[in-house]
């Protein structure tokens, strides 16, 4: 899922501290998420699906489904 958080944000041309910003969760945190050290809790999950325009289906697809 990280892959798909990162890859989507670099697609929508947001920047990682902007990104954070927009979730509400420190850049820490998601380079934790994006590097597949940490998974996002479901409210967290949602607002990332919600600021990159796709459903949590999509973020939580194995990237071989792409």
């Amino acid at each position: 899922m990280g892959n798909n958080i990162q890859k989507l944000r670099r697609a929508a041309r947001i920047s990682a501290t902007d990104f954070a910003r927009m979730v509400g969760i420190s850049e820490n945190t998601l380079s934790r998420y994006e590097n597949c050290h940490r998974q996002p809790r479901a409210g967290e999950l949602k607002k990332i699906a919600d600021v990159l325009g796709v459903t949590t289906d999509e973020l939580l697809k194995d990237n071989s489904e792409r």
